[in-house]
């Protein structure tokens, strides 16, 4: 079954536990074609803390191109 941010923030919320501290698509996290640019932009969230604008989720598109 396919999530998406929203359903799995409630079940989070539900079971009282935990928190999202991250989305990244896999076009950025699991590049295979040797593009530091875009596997940098997902190291450095994970690493520094660094992030896009909040809310960028909402916009439509392909979760798996979803900015860091």
């Amino acid at each position: 079954m396919r999530k998406n941010a929203g359903d799995i923030r409630s079940q989070i919320c539900r079971a009282g536990q935990g928190r999202i501290a991250s989305l990244i698509g896999r076009y950025y996290a699991m590049d295979r074609d040797n593009r530091w640019d875009r596997v940098e932009q997902a190291y450095d969230l994970l690493t520094l803390g660094q992030r896009r604008i909040p809310g960028r989720y909402r916009r439509r598109g392909s979760a798996g191109r979803l900015r860091p």
